[in-house]
């Protein structure tokens, strides 16, 4: 596995609106109790990614605690033309820091492994601290992605 370093930047609000579903890692990390690979794809099926010229992300809001806890995970776009999103879910990503984990190589795998990555980044107390607020995914291209961890 490559060594990921996280960069810090700042972020400004934005939002995404799209569909969500509510999991904690422990029912997910069971291939029968799954919900996120079902939610990504009703996402990739739906015609949501053809109504707005927008990235795609996957945001982690709404978190009951910490990676122990409920969360709920939104499968989006950007919003830039709010009338043609009322029939979906919306979520504000809070402006705020941010350390951007990149995944380079074929998703659904160089997500997950930028995931483990950043679980272990954070198991060894380093000098930022999360926040528990809003993360996301932003997926650039099918090869090139990167996760957004909010911090203190």
């Amino acid at each position: 596995m490559t060594v990921i370093i996280p960069q810090l930047t700042q972020i400004q609000e934005f939002k995404v609106t799209g569909m969500s579903v509510r999991t904690k890692n422990e029912e997910d990390f069971n291939p029968k109790t799954a919900r996120i690979p079902h939610l990504w794809e009703q996402f990739l099926d739906s015609k949501i990614k053809t109504q707005q010229d927008s990235p795609v992300y996957g945001v982690y809001h709404h978190y009951e605690s910490d990676s122990s806890g409920y969360y709920t995970v939104t499968a989006g776009i950007g919003i830039v033309n709010e009338s043609k999103a009322t029939h979906l879910d919306r979520v504000t990503i809070n402006a705020g820091n941010y350390l951007v984990f990149k995944a380079i190589g074929p998703n659904p795998s160089a997500i997950i492994n930028a995931w483990q990555t950043i679980w272990s980044y954070f198991n060894e107390k380093p000098k930022y601290e999360r926040i528990y607020l809003t993360d996301f995914e932003l997926y650039k291209t099918p090869h090139e992605s990167a996760v957004y961890i909010g911090i203190k």
